[in-house]
């Protein structure tokens, strides 16, 4: 199965919402579509959530180095968002980060989940051939020959 078939796979599985810390088991249920956005993540307080329409917003934590961003708020985060079922990117900047994400997803019963994209790994991602087999076309080819120019060109080459 190839990488991108994977992806969809895990995606087609929707929300777990585990039981776990400061998680919520049960997605409200009303005639309104949009209730399940305000299914809290995350419980701050008594009366504060970070509910499941915030997370779809984005998230920015800020602070001083050493001040427990990645260890405390962040770590708190990638739980809630991993136990809610969420798939996504990250992009490691620091060298032990991907085993940080490792250590999250099998905190989380998620390591199944969990797909490491590097240079000479089990899983890699050929844009060219997704854009040529899988693209929608000549239109969407080009677009990826665009992207990569623009890149060429930030990069001064």
């Amino acid at each position: 199965m190839g990488l991108l078939d994977r992806l969809r796979t895990i995606g087609r599985r929707g929300p777990a919402f585990r039981a776990g810390p400061g998680a919520v088991n049960a997605a409200p249920r009303a005639a309104d579509p949009y209730a399940i956005l305000q299914t809290p993540l995350l419980r701050f307080s008594g009366t504060d959530d970070f509910t499941l329409g915030a997370g779809t917003q984005g998230v920015a934590v800020f602070g001083g180095v050493g001040r427990g961003m990645t260890s405390g708020s962040g770590r708190a985060f990638a739980h809630a968002f991993l136990e809610a079922g969420f798939g996504g990117l990250v992009l490691c900047a620091k060298a032990d980060e991907a085993d940080l994400w490792r250590r999250y997803c099998a905190e989380t019963g998620r390591t199944d989940d969990l797909l490491i994209l590097r240079p000479g790994g089990e899983h890699g991602f050929n844009s060219g051939e997704e854009a040529l087999h899988h693209g929608g076309g000549a239109g969407y080819v080009e677009k990826v020959v665009k992207i990569f120019r623009k890149a060429r060109a930030a990069g001064g080459g």
